[in-house]
C-alpha cells in the first residue's frame, strides 16, 4: 500500500534528524539496492532501520519490514536519500 511504502521511505529522514546538525535540509530517496519480499507476507505493522552510511549529502540505510507476529515482511539494503 502506498502509505505503508512511504513510512519506509520517512523512516531514514527521521533517522538522519537525530544524527545529523543539518536536520532541516530535505531528504528523497533516490536508489534502494536490493529489495526482498517475503513469499509469505503479512500486512507490515513496524520498521526497524539501521544507517548503513552516511555523509554530508547522503544517508544510506537497510530498512526490515515486520508483520504483527514479528515475521519479516520485505528487507530493504542500501536505501539512499541525497538531500535537495
Amino acid at each position: 500500500h502506498p502509505t505503508l511504502l512511504d513510512a519506509v521511505f520517512q523512516l531514514p529522514t527521521a533517522l538522519a534528524a537525530r544524527e545529523e546538525d543539518d536536520a532541516h535540509d530535505p531528504l528523497t530517496a533516490t536508489e534502494v539496492k536490493n529489495t526482498v519480499l517475503s513469499a509469505a507476507s503479512g500486512t507490515m505493522t513496524w520498521l526497524h532501520a539501521r544507517i548503513a552510511n552516511a555523509s554530508e549529502d547522503a544517508i544510506e540505510t537497510d530498512i526490515t519490514c515486520y508483520d504483527g507476529e514479528g515475521a519479516v515482511v520485505a528487507t530493504l539494503t542500501g536505501v539512499v536519500h541525497r538531500r535537495l
